[in-house]
Protein backbone atom coordinates (compact mmCIF):
# COMPACT_ATOMS: atom_id res chain seq x y z
CA UNK A 1 0.00 0.00 0.00
CA UNK A 2 1.28 3.31 -0.71
CA UNK A 3 1.40 6.09 1.08
CA UNK A 4 -1.39 7.99 1.21
CA UNK A 5 -0.41 12.65 0.97
CA UNK A 6 -0.88 13.96 4.08
CA UNK A 7 -3.98 15.78 3.45
CA UNK A 8 -6.14 12.84 1.65
CA UNK A 9 -9.48 12.83 3.22
CA UNK A 10 -11.08 10.00 4.50
CA UNK A 11 -13.52 8.15 2.33
CA UNK A 12 -16.51 9.03 4.66
CA UNK A 13 -16.06 12.67 5.21
CA UNK A 14 -15.31 12.82 1.13
CA UNK A 15 -18.92 11.04 0.29
CA UNK A 16 -20.61 13.61 3.20
CA UNK A 17 -18.85 16.33 1.30
CA UNK A 18 -20.32 15.28 -2.09
CA UNK A 19 -23.78 14.45 -1.11
CA UNK A 20 -23.76 18.10 0.16
CA UNK A 21 -22.13 19.44 -2.88
CA UNK A 22 -25.18 17.64 -4.63
CA UNK A 23 -28.05 18.50 -2.61
CA UNK A 24 -26.92 21.92 -2.79
CA UNK A 25 -25.96 22.21 -6.53
CA UNK A 26 -28.47 19.41 -7.46
CA UNK A 27 -25.45 17.78 -9.54
CA UNK A 28 -25.29 14.36 -8.59
CA UNK A 29 -22.10 13.27 -6.91
CA UNK A 30 -19.58 11.26 -9.20
CA UNK A 31 -19.37 7.44 -9.78
CA UNK A 32 -16.08 7.37 -11.10
CA UNK A 33 -13.50 9.92 -11.28
CA UNK A 34 -9.40 11.52 -10.65
CA UNK A 35 -8.30 12.76 -8.03
CA UNK A 36 -6.13 16.02 -7.94
CA UNK A 37 -3.54 16.71 -6.22
CA UNK A 38 -1.52 20.20 -5.90
CA UNK A 39 2.17 20.25 -5.45
CA UNK A 40 3.74 23.03 -3.16
CA UNK A 41 7.23 22.40 -4.83
CA UNK A 42 5.47 22.88 -8.69
CA UNK A 43 7.66 25.64 -9.34
CA UNK A 44 10.56 23.24 -8.74
CA UNK A 45 9.63 21.58 -11.37
CA UNK A 46 8.56 23.98 -14.41
CA UNK A 47 11.54 23.02 -16.44
CA UNK A 48 11.95 19.55 -15.32
CA UNK A 49 12.12 17.29 -18.55
CA UNK A 50 13.49 14.30 -17.16
CA UNK A 51 12.57 11.99 -14.21
CA UNK A 52 9.74 14.23 -13.03
CA UNK A 53 8.05 11.38 -11.29
CA UNK A 54 10.96 10.44 -9.29
CA UNK A 55 10.95 13.91 -8.42
CA UNK A 56 7.75 14.46 -7.16
CA UNK A 57 8.10 10.79 -4.95
CA UNK A 58 10.54 12.60 -3.05
CA UNK A 59 7.83 14.73 -2.03
CA UNK A 60 4.68 12.82 -2.06
CA UNK A 61 3.86 13.71 1.49
CA UNK A 62 3.57 17.24 0.68
CA UNK A 63 0.55 17.15 -2.00
CA UNK A 64 -2.50 18.39 -1.17
CA UNK A 65 -6.23 17.01 -2.35
CA UNK A 66 -7.91 19.80 -4.25
CA UNK A 67 -10.62 18.09 -6.21
CA UNK A 68 -11.94 15.43 -7.90
CA UNK A 69 -13.14 15.68 -11.83
CA UNK A 70 -15.81 13.67 -12.84
CA UNK A 71 -13.97 11.87 -15.59
CA UNK A 72 -11.78 8.47 -16.34
CA UNK A 73 -9.11 11.15 -18.94
CA UNK A 74 -6.31 12.42 -17.49
CA UNK A 75 -6.09 15.05 -20.13
CA UNK A 76 -10.10 15.77 -19.73
CA UNK A 77 -8.67 16.25 -15.77
CA UNK A 78 -5.99 18.27 -16.69
CA UNK A 79 -8.36 20.91 -18.39
CA UNK A 80 -11.09 21.20 -16.02
CA UNK A 81 -8.61 21.58 -13.23
CA UNK A 82 -7.41 24.58 -14.97
CA UNK A 83 -8.85 28.39 -15.80
CA UNK A 84 -9.79 28.70 -18.96
CA UNK A 85 -13.47 30.08 -19.90
CA UNK A 86 -14.00 30.72 -15.82
CA UNK A 87 -12.04 29.60 -13.05
CA UNK A 88 -11.57 25.67 -12.90
CA UNK A 89 -13.77 25.28 -9.80
CA UNK A 90 -16.72 26.55 -11.52
CA UNK A 91 -16.68 23.62 -13.67
CA UNK A 92 -19.74 21.34 -13.45
CA UNK A 93 -18.19 18.04 -13.47
CA UNK A 94 -15.21 19.01 -10.71
CA UNK A 95 -16.03 17.99 -6.81
CA UNK A 96 -14.18 20.97 -5.10
CA UNK A 97 -12.21 20.24 -2.13
CA UNK A 98 -10.31 23.31 -2.00
CA UNK A 99 -10.18 26.37 -3.97
CA UNK A 100 -6.75 26.62 -5.57
CA UNK A 101 -4.30 27.66 -8.77
CA UNK A 102 -4.58 26.01 -11.78
CA UNK A 103 -2.90 22.23 -12.34
CA UNK A 104 0.36 22.76 -13.38
CA UNK A 105 3.89 20.04 -14.38
CA UNK A 106 4.67 18.96 -11.12
CA UNK A 107 0.86 18.13 -9.96
CA UNK A 108 -0.47 14.32 -9.58
CA UNK A 109 -3.52 13.23 -10.44
CA UNK A 110 -4.78 9.32 -9.15
CA UNK A 111 -6.29 7.53 -11.30
CA UNK A 112 -7.83 3.66 -10.65
CA UNK A 113 -5.09 3.34 -6.87
CA UNK A 114 -2.35 4.41 -9.44
CA UNK A 115 -0.47 8.11 -9.44
CA UNK A 116 0.49 10.04 -12.47
CA UNK A 117 1.91 13.09 -12.34
CA UNK A 118 1.55 16.02 -15.58
CA UNK A 119 4.65 16.53 -17.06
CA UNK A 120 5.88 19.24 -19.43
CA UNK A 121 4.33 17.27 -22.12
CA UNK A 122 1.80 14.70 -20.91
CA UNK A 123 1.72 12.68 -17.80
CA UNK A 124 4.22 10.17 -16.16
CA UNK A 125 3.15 7.17 -13.79
CA UNK A 126 4.53 7.22 -10.33
CA UNK A 127 6.01 3.66 -9.38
Amino acid sequence: MRDLPRFHIQANTLEKILNKKAQDTGIPPPTKGITVYHNPHFLDLSFTYKDIAEKVKAHISDLEEVAIVNTDSLDTAFRQTNNIDKPWFDNEDVQVIKKSRSTSVGDVMELNDELYVVAPVGFEKIK
